[in-house]
C-alpha cells in the first residue's frame, strides 16, 4: 500500500535492554508530523514477568537519537516528556534499576535490626544489595529461627546478611 509521508518523520520506539510496560508513543514504528510537539510517556516502573509481582524494572528515563547521524537530540531522566522532529529519530525507553520486593516483620517479642531501605513490609530493596537483618528479642524472648524462604542461610541464626537477587519475605 501507499502512504503519504509529506511533511512526516519516521518515529521509531524502543526499549533498552527491552521492550517493557505500555509507552506512548507505542513501541515500533510510526509517522509524525514534522515540526508538532509529541508528548511521550512510559510507567514509572513494570513488574518482572515470572516473579509474581516479587521484581520490578524501573524507568531512568529517554533518549531521542537521529537516525541520520547518530547523535543524541533529547534526552530526560523521567518517565514523561516532550519531543518535536525535524528528521526520523528513535526513541529509546531506558529500563534500568532492578528492584525486589521485601518484607522483614518482626514477631511478637522481638524485633529486627536492618541496612535494608526501610524496615517496613513490601520495601522495593535495589538489586544486588547487600542485606543485613539481626534478630533482637525483648526482655524474656529467645529467638528461635527465622521464617521463609532465603536459600543458602542458616536460619537458626540471629544475624543474617545475604544479596537480595529476588523477593524475599521473613518473620
Amino acid at each position: 500500500y501507499l502512504a503519504n509521508t509529506t511533511g512526516a518523520c519516521q518515529l521509531t520506539v524502543r526499549g533498552n535492554p527491552d521492550d517493557l510496560g505500555t509507552v506512548e508513543p507505542g513501541y515500533g514504528i510510526s509517522a509524525q508530523k514534522d515540526g508538532e510537539k509529541i508528548s511521550i510517556s512510559a510507567p514509572e516502573s513494570v513488574y518482572v514477568l515470572g516473579t509474581d509481582e516479587g521484581s520490578q524494572i524501573a524507568c531512568g528515563g529517554w533518549t531521542l537519537v537521529s537516525d541520520e547521524t547518530g547523535e543524541t537530540l533529547d534526552s530526560g531522566t523521567d518517565n514523561v516528556g516532550e519531543i518535536e522532529l525535524s528528521s526520523d529519530a528513535t526513541l529509546v525507553w531506558d529500563w534500568t534499576t532492578l528492584s525486589h520486593r521485601s518484607g522483614f516483620t518482626a514477631s511478637e517479642g522481638g524485633a529486627i535490626a536492618t541496612n535494608a531501605i526501610g524496615a517496613a513490609d513490601s520495601v522495593w530493596q535495589p538489586g544486588g544489595s547487600r542485606i543485613a537483618l539481626t534478630a533482637v528479642p525483648q526482655e524474656g524472648y529467645v529467638f528461635v529461627g527465622w521464617f521463609g524462604q532465603l536459600p543458602g542461610v542458616d536460619h537458626r541464626s540471629p544475624v543474617l546478611d545475604f544479596t537480595i537477587d529476588g523477593a524475599v519475605s521473613l518473620v
